[in-house]
């Protein structure tokens, strides 16, 4: 019963959308040491390229990392770069929000009820 579990585990086993690169290596590799004790970095590595978010993979550019550790970093500083291009791209969305509150509020708080402002 606890094979099958561990098995089902290991297929499921994929990067979830909010999950770092180090969390989830942590949890691949535990899974990955469990069920594939006789296999090495090597093939690690593979699996971890099947399993990775795709957005993440694609970026990568896998010819470049040859170890484990350096396809760690690679998507260490892909996730950074996407963190900071959400930041941003919150940030405009709020900005642009707060603005177009600005514009139509002051259409409806004029002093001169007679006066109608051109936008």
């Amino acid at each position: 019963m606890r094979r099958a579990r561990q098995e089902q585990q290991w297929k499921n086993c994929k990067q979830e959308e909010n999950e770092t690169i180090n969390e989830f290596i942590v949890r691949l590799r535990t899974l990955w040491q469990e069920q594939k004790p006789n296999e090495n970095e090597d093939d690690l590595i593979r699996h971890l390229m099947c399993k990775m978010r795709n957005n993440l993979l694609t970026m990568i550019g896998v010819s470049r990392c040859e170890s484990l550790d350096e396809i760690i970093i690679e998507a260490q500083k892909i996730e950074e770069i996407l963190y900071q291009r959400n930041k941003q791209l919150y940030r405009n969305s709020n900005q642009d929000r707060t603005e177009n509150n600005t514009s139509t509020t002051s259409i409806y708080n004029n002093d001169n009820q007679y006066e109608i402002q051109a936008m």
